[in-house]
């Protein structure tokens, strides 16, 4: 068991624990923006990091954290509104000694937004990532798939608002120096699901080195206003669309150390969650 305190982003899907610096891509999909908001969901809390009994996978582990803090999505932008709580549940399966595939189940509970403090929303999460790395060649050759799908139900006073939203990315190494990667996603807006986005993502990153990185992004973000009738004698449902287009191509170096280390060429990129967290303890 791993206990943590502090200031924390919680164990969350596939992308919640991280920062920007460290993304696959270099923004983070709108599903989760539009769910947790740019920071993430954390704050300042206590998590528990259990690994369980290999029953259904070769490695399993579950996570559960309380945080003290605000969102300024699904829940209360005060955090003096309470507590905000969340668990994951993560299954690891080796497929060959190149490859493997990580399965997370995530829930997070708490206080929201709406006038009166007694009003709740609940964010759920299904996410799976598959990594391909040869043996030997995982420096210069490697591809890994990220999918998730997110579900929220949140109370008012007058009833409840239910949404979706999913993102899914790819990113490969061409050779030592060069990635190409992509991604593609939806998300509904938690307090109004009649509005919604799609995000598309292409980025190419160039190592110049182990220490340098640079990364060539475009960004699309398509955002859908569906307005629905007010009266009964409206025979028609009227619909506004708005397109915005982001061009966004720029430099940006950034250090290694503030990077993920896998894609500067250490083998430690090719170790699943569970293999990492099993380094780190020692065990």
């Amino acid at each position: 068991m791993n206990l943590k305190a502090g200031k924390f982003q919680s164990e969350f899907g596939l992308l919640n624990r991280y920062h920007d610096h460290a993304l696959p891509q270099f923004d983070r999909p709108r599903a989760l923006v539009n769910m947790f908001g740019t920071g993430g969901l954390g704050g300042t809390g206590i998590a528990l990091n259990f690994l369980l009994p290999p029953v259904i996978a070769h490695a399993t582990s579950l996570d559960a954290s309380v945080i003290y803090g605000s969102n300024p999505q699904s829940f209360s932008p005060d955090s003096a509104a309470g507590f905000m709580f969340t668990g994951q549940l993560l299954n690891y399966y080796d497929l060959s000694a190149s490859s493997y595939i990580e399965v997370r189940l995530s829930g997070a509970a708490g206080k929201n937004d709406h006038p009166g403090g007694a009003f709740n929303s609940y964010v759920g999460s299904a996410g799976i990532t598959y990594k391909w790395a040869p043996v030997g060649r995982e420096k210069y050759r490697s591809l890994e798939w990220k999918t998730e799908f997110l579900y929220s139900y949140r109370d008012y006073s007058e009833g409840n608002h239910r949404s979706n939203g999913f993102y899914s990315s790819i990113q490969g190494k061409l050779n030592a120096r060069f990635l190409l990667g992509g991604r593609i996603g939806y998300s509904e807006i938690p307090y109004d699901p009649s509005q919604s986005e799609w995000d598309y993502t292409l980025s190419l990153d160039f190592w110049q080195s182990e220490f340098v990185l640079t990364l060539l992004p475009i960004g699309f973000i398509c955002f859908v206003l569906l307005i629905l009738p007010r009266a009964s004698t409206c025979s028609t449902t009227l619909f506004s669309i708005a397109i915005i287009l982001i061009f966004n191509a720029r430099m940006a170096w950034k250090s290694a150390a503030t990077m993920k280390a896998g894609e500067s060429g250490y083998h430690f990129c090719n170790l699943s969650e569970y293999e990492r967290l099993t380094f780190l303890s020692g065990k």
